[in-house]
Order: structure tokens, then C-alpha cells, then sequence
């Protein structure tokens, strides 16, 4: 089941009517579906998102725990609790429930966790990426000072949920596109100086990124 909804021309009844698929949202019965064109659609959630497996308190916070610290670690016990909305208790707990499969360690007083099974990641020419504003990588921790560069920590702070660019896993400076149908354009704006060769692979990049996209990379 599909329903369309018209941006324009709403009249008492077209009110009611969101106001009964808002309810209906609120109540788990339906979600918003696949655009049609410009309209906006809803389905039953039970045919967007089929029942899937059913878990203990116990159980849901162990998965939890493992599967946060897997993707996110090393992160902190509070970070866990920011990123999932958990009261810090019972994140500690899905903590505990893990802990035969995470590994801790200690810095400057704090205890980060990770998983025991790390992946190999290959390393980028340069350690630069261009991230979106709100990426995984800045909003899923509660305490973010070890993505601020010492440089520009105050910059860095103030800019941290904006479009970054990240050298080495700190934020090195922003950046924004302008778009239009064929084309796009990259301003960007450094917070602390870089190499030459940084500088390049930061152009590199840039590049990827408008080739990603399926546009133009045209200078203003």
C-alpha cells in the first residue's frame, strides 16, 4: 500500500489526513516510502521494514555494544551512551555483556574500547578525506577533542558537524559545493597550513569527489 501526498493546493481534509498518517507514524503502522517524482509516499512499515528478530533486554544491549564498538571503536562507554540514547547504565552493561569480544585501553584517564577483531584498512595516499556535515565519524562520540587538530582547536570545534576535511583522523579545515545541473564547484578552507604534497592529494580528492557525483569540477 502506497499513499501520495500533494504539496500544493492543501485544503481542511489534506490537513486531517497528515495529521492521521502522522499518528499513524507515531503508532508504528506506517513509514515514509520511495518518492514518486516530486510526492512524497508512505507504506505499511510491515512491508518496508519486514519483522525481523526479536531480542532479550540482555541480548539487544550485548548486539548493541558489539556492534557500536565494531564500527565506531575506540570510543568511550559514554560516547556508546550519546550515540544509542541508553542511560549510561545500561550501556555499561551491554559493556559487559561484550567484553569476551572487545579489547580496552587506557589514555589520559579514559578507557576506550574496541573491537578485538580490527579490520585492516589500507591507508589513503595522503590521510585526507573531504566528510559530509554530519558524518558518523563527528557526531557518534560525546567527547570529540581527539578529532580537533591542536592547531585549530578553536576553529575546529566551532565547525566540527560542518563538511570537513580530515587529515590523519583530525579536522584540518571545511569545505562547501555549490552545485547546479552539470557542474560543481569546491571552496575550501584550511585551518592549519599543509604540505605541498597534502595539498595535491587534498586537489585529488576534490576531484574524486566530483567524479563521484557525476559532475563537473569547474573553478569560481
Amino acid at each position: 500500500m502506497k499513499i501520495a501526498l500533494h504539496k500544493k493546493n492543501i485544503r481542511t481534509d489534506d490537513i486531517r489526513m497528515i495529521c492521521l498518517l502522522r499518528r499513524d507514524e507515531l503508532d508504528g503502522l506506517i513509514c515514509s516510502g520511495p518518492k514518486q517524482g516530486k510526492q512524497f509516499t508512505y507504506m505499511l512499515l510491515d512491508e518496508r521494514a519486514p519483522a525481523s528478530i526479536s531480542f532479550h533486554k540482555d541480548e539487544a544491549l550485548a548486539e548493541l555494544a558489539k556492534r557500536y564498538f565494531n564500527s565506531h571503536g575506540p570510543a568511550t562507554i559514554k560516547d556508546f551512551a550519546w550515540w544509542s540514547g541508553l542511560i549510561v547504565s545500561d550501556a555499561k552493561k551491554g559493556v559487559e555483556l561484550t567484553s569476551s569480544y572487545l579489547l580496552n585501553e587506557k589514555v589520559e584517564g579514559e578507557t576506550f574500547w574496541f573491537s578485538s577483531v580490527m579490520p585492516i584498512i589500507k591507508t589513503t595516499r595522503s590521510n585526507i578525506q573531504l566528510l559530509p556535515a554530519f558524518d558518523e565519524y563527528t557526531v557518534a562520540y560525546k567527547n570529540r577533542h581527539v578529532l580537533i587538530h591542536p592547531a585549530s582547536a578553536s576553529r575546529s570545534s566551532l565547525e566540527i558537524l560542518n563538511p570537513v576535511i580530515v587529515q590523519k583522523g583530525r579536522i584540518t579545515g571545511t569545505w562547501k559545493r555549490t552545485i547546479d545541473k552539470n557542474n560543481v564547484s569546491i571552496k575550501t578552507n584550511l585551518f592549519v597550513s599543509l604540505s605541498s604534497s597534502a595539498l595535491k592529494s587534498l586537489q585529488s580528492e576534490v576531484k574524486s569527489y566530483a567524479k563521484f557525483i557525476g559532475k563537473k569540477l569547474v573553478s569560481k
